[in-house]
């Protein structure tokens, strides 16, 4: 697996650690845990990780993750991403602005405050 996942579910927090390549069976593996921690939580928020490592999403798993997304897009309240690649940034603030998910973005070393930020809010 390329997706570790984790709950936290005294704060309502999922954590996501992406490492090299998300496939099909990564999705496949989450989407269902996702969905049943939303089921008990409600509005959930995320702690997303992306390791160095990290060498993208296959096409047809990032339309699976796009409509996963998009059916979930009122459960989510807010997001941390942590990360040290560049191009990653960008991308999350242009997301920020077009969802209605506060989303912030740390680099690995500040991991501990992005889960202090999402256990505050």
């Amino acid at each position: 697996m390329t997706i570790i996942y984790k709950e936290h579910p005294k704060t309502s927090i999922v954590e996501l650690n992406f490492g090299e390549k998300v496939t099909k069976e990564d999705i496949n593996d989450v989407t269902p845990r996702i969905e049943s921690f939303i089921a008990a939580h409600g509005k959930i928020k995320l702690l997303e990780i992306i390791a160095d490592d990290f060498d993208g999403i296959e096409l047809s798993t990032l339309i699976k993750a796009i409509k996963f997304d998009k059916k979930h897009l009122m459960d989510f309240s807010h997001c941390a991403v942590v990360t040290d690649k560049g191009w990653i940034g960008p991308i999350t603030r242009l997301a920020s602005s077009v969802f209605d998910v506060e989303i912030k973005v740390f680099t690995i070393k500040n991991k501990d405050e992005a889960l202090n930020w999402l256990e505050e809010v």
